[in-house]
């Protein structure tokens, strides 16, 4: 893991410049933004001019890293996603005993069935489990990530609509080397899976297709301009937003829970 402070200068005054895109590839300056401009980054630069931005790390590496942060600002974990940050920390890991590991202790009350990140990992270290980037990610690193992955345990905020429904950043530092736009991607996400539960409880099926269909119109609707200041179309969400490297759908949900599901939402709107 790089070294946050290898990529920074103290320029006096309580400014700090960031010196190298390299700074976004460490758990310290990885965020909802600039996790979106690392991945333009993968999308547009050629390998080499990537390693020259990012202090010669590959595509691949980086993409690991975003994986590991993606999965660490889920709100809650499963035996499954905690398995997962196991195998990827230690690749020597076998996935398949950890997660028996983590299923036997869920059964004997040692963790609960579904557990917050830093509940996962702090009993993972524990079990003597490496965990490489998330234990950063999830416990050493307030401001970064969903706010139930924070040092405090403590209930997050009701969300009040289905855009809001991402972990607000901490303050970005002045970034000496280009500009940072908001991450619009992450907000299309949330109405991504709002969308597919949706066509689940009507249809009892949902696809990409339709759900980017409908994300392109969402976002004309709503005013969400994608990269190049305009709303993006639908082949560009299925590719480039919703696509599995950075998206999952609730493809497990039923047709009941999906309508459950829509159910809480429009109570939650009526006591709003």
């Amino acid at each position: 893991m790089k070294d946050a402070k290898n990529y920074k200068h103290d320029d006096g005054n309580g400014v700090t410049t960031i010196t190298s895109f390299a700074h976004f590839l460490t758990v310290e300056g990885l965020n909802v933004m600039t996790a979106s401009l690392v991945r333009d980054a993968i999308e547009t630069s050629t390998d080499d001019e990537f390693k020259e931005d990012f202090d010669d790390s590959s595509k691949d590496e980086a993409r690991e890293f975003l994986d590991a942060y993606e999965l660490s600002v889920m709100p809650y974990w499963g035996a499954d996603e905690l398995a997962k940050a196991i195998h990827d920390s230690d690749q020597g890991r076998d996935e398949k005993l950890a997660l028996r590991a983590i299923t036997l202790a869920q059964k004997v009350g040692e963790i609960p069935d579904v557990f917050t990140p830093k509940q996962g990992v702090e009993w993972a270290m524990d079990r003597g489990y490496l965990i490489r980037y998330y234990a950063g990610f999830v416990c050493a690193a307030p401001g970064i990530g969903h706010p139930h992955n924070l040092l405090s345990d403590g209930p997050h905020h009701k969300q009040k609509s289905r855009a809001q429904n991402t972990a607000t950043p901490a303050p970005a530092e002045n970034v000496g080397v280009r500009n940072i736009s908001v991450d619009w991607k992450n907000s299309v996400r949330a109405e991504a899976y709002e969308e597919w539960v949706t066509q689940i409880a009507s249809n009892g099926t949902a696809t990409l297709e339709a759900v980017s269909t409908h994300l392109a119109n969402w976002c004309k609707i709503n005013n969400v301009n994608g990269n190049l200041g305009k709303p993006p179309t639908a082949g560009y969400l299925k590719t480039h937003v919703i696509c599995a490297q950075y998206w999952k759908p609730p493809r497990s949900m039923t047709r009941e829970a999906a309508k459950k599901h829509l159910e809480q939402k429009k109570q939650e709107k009526q006591s709003d």
